[in-house]
């Protein structure tokens, strides 16, 4: 899903969740590990890691992941994109989703 997902706080816990498609839009378990990606409203890289490597709740192609918007973490007031990245049978695909630190 691609789009807002939420407001939130310095420090809060941010939850983040996908769910992976093929090319026909049928969730699908990718062939490895989601990277993940968050960047400041100036575009430049706060932190990067990747989201689970298994099914979340045993549904196919559903990954989890979080991380703390603490200062300490490099996090402030602002707008952040978070670039998801995966590849299904060697076809790379990309989600973006978009919060905000107020």
């Amino acid at each position: 899903m691609d789009g807002f997902i939420g407001l939130y706080s310095v420090g809060d816990t941010l939850g983040m969740y996908i769910l992976c498609r093929n090319g026909s839009l049928v969730p699908t378990g990718p062939d490895a590990a989601p990277a993940y990606y968050i960047y400041d409203s100036s575009g430049n890289l706060v932190t990067n890691s990747t989201l689970s490597a298994s099914d979340h709740n045993s549904k196919t192609g559903f990954r989890r992941g979080s991380v703390v918007v603490s200062s300490a973490n490099g996090f402030a007031v602002g707008r952040y994109t978070i670039l998801y990245t995966y590849a299904i049978s060697s076809t790379n695909y990309a989600i973006e989703q978009f919060f905000q630190i107020a």
